[in-house]
């Protein structure tokens, strides 16, 4: 939806948003209205799934699985769009990897009608798929404590230690490699709530493939789907641009606003404060 070419310092809006109308096209009734059944629309839904494959409710028996790997895909999310899919990994402290399966399972990613409306699918596919998808998550969150403390239940591994317990489900030095680069994390990782992990890589062990993949590409695509109101397109775009680049945007907003008048105002009244502290810490006294 961004237009690199423009600069953010210039206009940030258009920088960020400008390519909004092109993702999302609208029509005209009286109000503009995001399309979501518009071709465009859809087929920019789909560039961003085929970034990492494709979905396999799309493809239906011409998907090949032997080109996808979940935790691979997962690990290219984070890198590249900062999503925790699945498993969430963070450097802490440089010494540190946190790792730890994620325990927001319970919202569906997308409904039956969602995937419908959005992909075209038919009613027995979407239903298919959107109970296959709810299935799987009640498997990954089965192993949720609650809101308990978690004290206790951090383990700590260097990783090589790790990748031999649980070198059946992933390669951790490959995982951490494709989210922070070869060689820049560290070799110590804090597993939380191992009971959890466990459980959650056990789970995607026994999913089918084309149920994993299509977990993950429409979890990715959460933020994308919108179903946007007469006016919402805009309240939708600054709240994503404040999310996502709020220093940016804040500097974008003092260059607009900023003015020499202002700027000496405020400079002329800071040197009048300094002047009155230097009198007080001299001893000066009114």
């Amino acid at each position: 939806m961004m237009r690199p070419e423009i600069s953010p310092c210039d206009d940030f809006y258009t920088h960020a948003c400008g390519n909004w109308h092109r993702h999302n096209p609208a029509q005209l009734y009286g109000d503009i209205q995001t399309n979501r059944n518009d071709v465009h629309y859809k087929l920019a839904l789909e560039n961003v799934i085929q970034e990492y494959g494709e979905l396999p409710a799309l493809v239906g028996a011409q998907w090949n699985s032997s080109n996808f790997s979940w935790w691979r895909t997962v690990a290219q999310i984070q890198q590249k769009y900062g999503k925790n899919i699945i498993l969430d990994t963070q450097i802490q402290l440089i010494k540190f990897v946190f790792l730890k399966a994620n325990t927001n399972f319970s919202d569906s990613p997308v409904t039956a009608s969602d995937l419908q409306q959005y992909f075209g699918l038919s009613a027995s596919v979407a239903r298919q798929t959107a109970q296959e998808l709810s299935d799987l998550k009640k498997g990954l969150a089965s192993g949720v404590h609650g809101t308990g403390s978690l004290n206790g239940k951090y383990s700590v591994y260097i990783l090589d230690k790790l990748q031999e317990k649980y070198s059946n489900h992933l390669n951790f030095t490959e995982f951490l490699s494709l989210i922070f680069g070869e060689e820049k994390f560290a070799k110590i990782l804090v597993l939380i709530d191992e009971e959890f992990f466990a459980n959650v890589l056990l789970t995607m062990r026994s999913t089918p493939s084309a149920t994993q993949a299509n977990f993950i590409m429409l979890t990715l695509l959460e933020e994308f789907l919108i179903d946007a109101k007469p006016g919402d397109m805009t309240t939708w775009c600054t709240e994503n641009t404040k999310k996502y680049f709020s220093q940016v945007a804040e500097h974008a907003v003092y260059e607009r606003y900023r003015s020499a008048a202002a700027e000496s105002e405020v400079f002329n009244i800071w040197e009048q404060i300094r002047g009155l502290f230097r009198q007080q810490l001299m001893g000066d006294k009114f």
